[in-house]
């Protein structure tokens, strides 16, 4: 997907590693992109700029939250998918998506009752009247005036865990989380575990290292091999 820019693509690539990446690296994950590694350094150096990402030595990580960075990474899955079924019904266009590998065997007329079915549910919280979008056979001016220019997308992945992970809304908390545990590593010299963290932060495992590992990228603390984080730099902690 070329019209997808650059920067996002290359952003949504750092965001679903969620580790340090190199030049390399990241230009091997570009197949099916016409763009050289040049052009893809000087993104990243743009990026750098910006302080989206941050760069050590040779390496690259995402570094700010929110929603740009989640944003990317569904652009980037989407580029690696191919439209699978394809529907037109009252102005609304319905696409499916499916990762380009996949041999699927599904009944078609199903799953557009199913997307119907959700449609109907996002828009009826949009506005009660707009339920009314694929039961009547013709639709009212104002209903129609309601529905031009409404997007949305539903992005489907699975990471791999059940855990709840800390999302956009919470962006915030996010950051005043990891402030709190610059905190707690400059008030102990023996270091903490993600463990202790998540007691003392109240948050599960997988959420403390969406806080820890920018910080740990970042080469302001480091993990021992008994699992504990300490600082690297010196930091005062604040009152």
């Amino acid at each position: 997907m070329e019209i997808i820019p650059l920067m996002t693509f290359i952003l949504g690539i750092l965001a679903m590693e969620g580790r340090p990446l190199r030049l390399a690296d990241i230009y091997k994950k570009m197949r099916g992109r016409k763009v050289s590694k040049p052009t893809v350094y000087r993104q990243l150096q743009k990026l750098v700029a910006k302080g989206i990402i941050s760069q050590k030595d040779e390496e690259y990580i995402l570094v700010q939250g929110g929603h740009l960075p989640i944003m990317a990474t569904d652009f980037a899955r989407i580029s690696k998918l191919k439209p699978i079924l394809h529907d037109a019904e009252k102005g609304l266009r319905l696409t499916v998506y499916t990762p380009e590998d996949a041999k699927l065997d599904f009944d078609r007329d199903a799953i557009k009752s199913d997307l119907k079915k959700v449609i109907e549910i996002y828009l009826s919280n949009l506005d009660s009247s707009l339920d009314e979008i694929f039961t009547s056979e013709t639709l009212r001016e104002e209903t129609l005036k309601k529905l031009i220019g409404v997007k949305f997308v539903v992005v489907a992945s699975f990471d791999g865990t059940d855990f709840s992970t800390l999302t956009s809304e919470e962006t915030d908390e996010f950051t005043r989380k990891r402030k709190t545990v610059l905190n707690l590593l400059a008030e102990t010299k023996k270091g903490i575990t993600i463990q202790e963290l998540s007691n003392k932060l109240k948050l599960n495992v997988l959420q403390v290292r969406q806080v820890v590992d920018p910080v740990l990228a970042s080469g302001f603390a480091k993990m021992d091999e008994s699992g504990k984080i300490k600082l690297t730099v010196e930091i005062r902690p604040n009152a």
